[in-house]
């Protein structure tokens, strides 16, 4: 009987990994959490590197009137989808940098350089702007109550 299970499983094993579809090719996407924002009140930038095999951090040159920080190291997810007995895989490291504008104005956030797999990319660059707040708090508040 083990011997039987041993014959069917083997093929069955052996057609899985042979579905499965390899990773797509690399590429690189780029996002901002808001496009208008405060003076010194951050936002998040995050560059993430979809199917690479090999990537550097990316390099984001540096932009007058905007603080750009890499917030720790990249976060890495893997996704595997089995659809109708097609397999597709999908890795992702996402880069995540706070960014503050110092003084008001407008910004582009220029194409951050990044090798993957060997090849150098470069990113969108990103266009946000940044007000000086009504009330130089970022939170103003008025409670009124009835007598």
């Amino acid at each position: 009987m083990r011997n039987l299970l041993a014959l069917w499983a083997s093929p069955c094993w052996l057609l899985f990994f042979c579905m499965a579809s390899p990773i797509g090719a690399a590429d690189v996407q780029t996002s901002v959490s808001t496009r208008e924002t405060y003076v010194n009140l951050p936002f998040t930038l995050q560059i993430q590197i979809n199917n690479a095999k090999s990537q550097d951090t990316p390099v984001i040159p540096p932009v007058d009137g905007l603080e750009i920080v890499l917030q720790g190291p990249p976060s890495r997810s893997y996704r595997t989808t089995i659809i109708n007995g097609r397999t597709t895989q999908r890795n992702t490291l996402t880069y995540l940098y706070s960014v503050t504008a110092t003084r008001e104005g407008s910004f582009t956030i220029p194409a951050a350089t990044v090798v993957v797999d060997g090849k150098e990319t470069q990113t969108r660059a990103m266009r946000v702007i940044a007000t000086q707040s009504e009330t130089d708090d970022l939170l103003f508040v008025e409670i009124e109550g009835k007598d």
